[in-house]
């Protein structure tokens, strides 16, 4: 049941995700909040269509969104990027330089106002992500940013802490907001298969503003990490183990030659629906007719 539903998932998660794109287009003409709220839709769309797997969520603490804080969340999956977008009513997501070349989704980031960050640029880098945060504080949102750059396996401690929070904790002079989860525990990271379960997200005291670069480093981390081992920990205690990861990876293998299965057959059957005008002008209608007018 575990391939079908996760299958399932992929495809509700693509067809929504198109759907959207196309009825957000006109976001491209508008101002930027209507991007942001797209975005802000999008993470629900997702959520909703989790629901096949099921995986939910489970928020403890201080979530802060009243007021204009920096939010440094652990990133195991692409999870928390779309649904804490969703929860923490649309903040300025820190990402990687990368994504802004994926075809529309990176045009629409752009316009939602997501600061990008080269890797390779080194200080630089450093001095233009403090020229942006600086820009985005007088619009008051609050920042979403990635400690470790990049997605980390649940039980990685190895992948080192980056300079850009602290960067910009110096720069904007705000609270930050350390958050640990255990989403790569249910949405493996770079795999097809998703696990039923809770995703607990737990929002850790702010940080006061002022401390100095290794002791705001050192206090940012510990707490990250050791909520996250104590999440760990939970999920071994509660987890069945149903599978071993031999069992896990066959699972895998089985989701992608189902998916490229359907995908092949889509591009098959494509001449075919080409030449059935009945066929077509009933999807071209009913396109016209969800768009609001």
């Amino acid at each position: 049941m575990k391939i079908i539903r996760s299958l399932l998932f992929l495809v509700f998660f693509y067809c929504s995700t198109i759907l959207i794109g196309v009825l957000g287009l006109p976001v491209f003409f508008m101002p930027t909040r209507f991007a942001s709220k797209l975005g802000s839709m999008w993470g629900r769309c997702v959520h909703l269509c989790l629901s096949v797997i099921p995986i939910s969520f489970s928020i403890t603490g201080n979530i802060a969104t009243n007021k204009q804080v920096i939010y440094a969340a652990k990133h195991q999956s692409a999870w928390e990027t779309l649904i804490l977008y969703w929860q923490l009513d649309r903040p300025v997501v820190v990402l990687k330089k990368e994504l802004l070349s994926i075809p529309i989704i990176g045009s629409f980031m752009r316009r939602a106002g997501c600061i990008a960050v080269d890797r390779k640029a080194g200080m630089s880098a450093l001095k233009k992500l403090q020229e942006e945060a600086l820009t985005v504080k007088q619009t008051g949102r609050s920042i979403l940013i990635f400690p470790q750059g990049t997605r980390v396996n649940p039980s990685d401690i190895s992948t080192p802490y980056q300079l850009g929070e602290f960067s910009i904790y110096q720069a904007l002079s705000i609270p930050i907001i350390p958050i640990a989860l255990d989403s790569g525990q249910y949405w493996l990271n770079k795999r097809i298969l998703k696990l039923p379960g809770i995703i607990d997200v737990i929002f850790l005291p702010q940080i006061k503003t002022g401390l100095p670069r290794k002791e705001f480093m050192a206090k940012l981390k510990n707490e990250i990490e050791d909520k996250c081992a104590e999440l760990r920990s939970k999920f071994e205690k509660e987890q069945v183990v149903e599978d071993n990861d031999n069992e896990t990876s066959h699972e895998d293998k089985i989701i992608w030659f189902i998916w490229v299965v359907l995908v092949l057959f889509a591009i098959a059957a494509l001449p075919f629906i080409a030449r059935m005008p009945n066929l077509v002008g009933f999807i071209a209608d009913l396109c016209v007719s969800v768009i609001p007018t």
